[in-house]
């Protein structure tokens, strides 16, 4: 399995790498510049700015660099010479690994770095309050009564930042995720590639129209699109588990209803 794992990574490594690359140094330039265009309050709500722009194209992000290898591979029929030497489900799995791993560690690093760039490299903010206590008439700060977990984001912001991270990878990894299972049956590469986005801007679009956005994936990428009042803990899961049982319906379907095979034959 590693020498399967150190193959797939040799053939991916120059688009991930650039894909790293480009998110990276996007999300540093964003979080150094937008901040000077709003009235803040902690400095990692420059970072938050960023994720705005995220939020919207981490699907494109995850899918792109990877997820055009087995289109491919399967056109020109280079799985079928694989099949002497390993196991298809060892090598669709070193596969899935790559692709999955790629897709957290691509949004993780891109959070995590941005994060630390917003509260110990970029130059300090000055806070600005605006909200009004009604009792007192003095000034508050607005963030402790409108944020999602706001006593965190708070007095413990690289912790914040941290935990958020790894959530939005793993978001990533699903969306990367979904794109894999498209490439094992679509002869599109246009479907394969733009698939999990498309997926992404409908299910935005439908449950907004049912007036449940509180349940969207995007939701769960960026709680800060809705006010705190109308999100839980299970609202922010269920874009994702809805995602997941998408991602298996369409094997389901591909594999047992239209009996595609993934190898060519």
């Amino acid at each position: 399995m590693k020498k399967l794992l150190l193959l797939e990574w040799k053939k991916l490594k120059k688009p991930i790498l650039i894909t790293h690359t480009v998110s990276i140094v996007l999300m540093i330039i964003l979080t150094c510049t937008l901040y000077k265009y709003h009235i803040l309050e902690y400095d990692i709500e420059a970072w938050e700015l960023a994720n705005e722009y995220f939020s919207f194209i981490f699907p494109l992000l995850v899918v792109l660099p990877t997820c055009w290898l087995f289109y491919y591979e399967r056109k020109n029929s280079f799985v079928m010479y694989t099949l002497p030497r390993v196991s298809k489900r060892n090598y669709l799995f070193a596969k899935w690994l790559i692709i999955a791993g790629n897709g957290f560690m691509l949004i993780f690093l891109t959070m995590i770095i941005g994060v630390i760039v917003a509260l110990y490299i970029k130059p300090e903010i000055t806070p600005v309050l605006t909200a009004i206590d009604p009792d007192s008439g003095k000034l508050i700060s607005q963030v402790q009564k409108t944020h999602f977990m706001a006593e965190l984001f708070t007095e413990k912001p690289l912790l914040y930042g941290c935990l958020f991270s790894v959530w939005r990878g793993l978001l990533g990894s699903l969306m990367a995720t979904m794109g894999f299972v498209l490439s094992l049956f679509s002869r599109n590469i246009f479907i394969i590639l733009s698939g999990p986005f498309i997926y992404y801007i409908l299910e935005n679009y439908l449950l907004s129209i049912l007036q449940m956005p509180q349940f969207r994936l995007v939701t769960a990428f960026e709680p800060r699109t809705l006010d705190f009042a109308e999100l839980s803990p299970f609202s922010i899961l269920v874009g994702p588990t809805i995602a997941i049982v998408v991602t298996a319906g369409i094997y389901y379907y591909f594999k047992k209803i239209k009996k595609q095979a993934i190898y060519p034959f």
